[in-house]
């Protein structure tokens, strides 16, 4: 459940909102190492090529736990390519479809686009959270603010306001009952970034190259920064120590030796690493560790730990 509590001159997020945090760094030497080769994507995917739906069809509501819904968009065209962001909804009444409350909006962060074959699906989540709950109430309460909700009937899908020709299609759904939405002081309306299905092959191969990518990041971290703060943002907590610095170091090559899920899985990984002076247990040169890549949803960034055996 997540609210954003607004003034109109002051505006801040309460606590109850789920924070992630984003670090940045930057690398000065990566970009030469890190460039890769453009190439051609096919076109742009136009809202008429992308049929929507909503599952289940008219989302489920409570009064504890809100509104809940994963909105699609299969391709019925050839392959296209698809912009990446939030996709703005907003809750609406009546035949004439007045706007209720404020809309969930589109993010600030730039994401790769993602490719669509004929037949793939793209999805998105939608939830309006509760307010009815004791712990919202209280919340409201506290800050001497106001809800004010009035009900939807219906939620309005609205298409990537950044290219709109080229996008998701813009839709309507009836709700199957109606939904209170706040509009003074909060916002509960929210809905997730959309991402393209995978089959379960695609899924285990994306979540490798998101851990062999996470692992790059590690060691350029841990070259800037230092193997201290690297360990405390990449590592598990029994792994994070360490005075070892690390001059310079890549990902030679990985392959699966562990498969859980995509949240939890083992790779066996050749690193080419080098340091500056004493080096502790690593070589100076190759090393090959079994890196067990964790975290508890796919959401999150993995926590890693590397171990000389299985």
């Amino acid at each position: 459940m997540s609210f954003v509590h607004h003034r109109q001159h002051n505006t801040f997020v309460l606590a109850i909102v789920t924070s992630a945090v984003l670090v940045t760094a930057l690398f000065a030497a990566a970009s030469a190492s890190a460039a890769t080769k453009h190439t051609a994507l096919p076109r742009t995917c136009r809202p008429t090529h992308l049929r929507p739906s909503m599952s289940p069809p008219k989302g489920t509501y409570s009064a504890s736990s809100g509104f809940r819904a994963t909105l699609w968009f299969q391709n019925t065209g050839t392959t296209c390519t698809l912009g990446v962001d939030n996709v703005p909804v907003e809750g609406v009444s009546g035949p004439s479809r007045t706007p209720v409350g404020i809309g969930s909006v589109s993010g600030g962060v730039a994401y790769q686009p993602i490719v669509l074959d004929h037949g793939d699906r793209a999805y998105a989540s939608v939830s309006i959270s509760s307010v009815s709950t004791a712990a919202f109430k209280k919340m409201v309460r506290e800050h001497g603010s106001s809800c004010a909700p009035k009900y939807a009937d219906a939620i309005e899908v609205e298409s990537n306001p950044a290219v709109r020709s080229d996008s998701w299609p813009s839709h309507y759904f009836s709700l199957a009952e109606r939904v209170p939405i706040c509009t003074q002081d909060y916002f509960n309306v929210a809905t997730g970034v959309i991402q393209k299905l995978l089959t379960p092959a695609q899924a285990r191969q994306a979540a490798f190259k998101a851990g062999a990518n996470e692992l790059r990041d590690y060691l350029n971290y841990w070259r800037l920064a230092g193997p201290s703060r690297a360990s405390r943002l990449f590592l598990v907590r029994s792994q994070r120590e360490g005075t070892v610095k690390l001059a310079s170091g890549h990902v030679v090559n990985y392959r699966s030796y562990s498969f859980t899920s995509v949240n939890d899985f083992t790779l066996m990984v050749s690193l080419d690493l080098h340091f500056e002076g004493w080096h502790g247990a690593w070589s100076d040169g190759t090393n090959d560790r079994f890196v067990t890549f964790t975290r508890a949803f796919h959401t999150q960034t993995f926590l890693m730990a590397f171990n000389t055996g299985p």
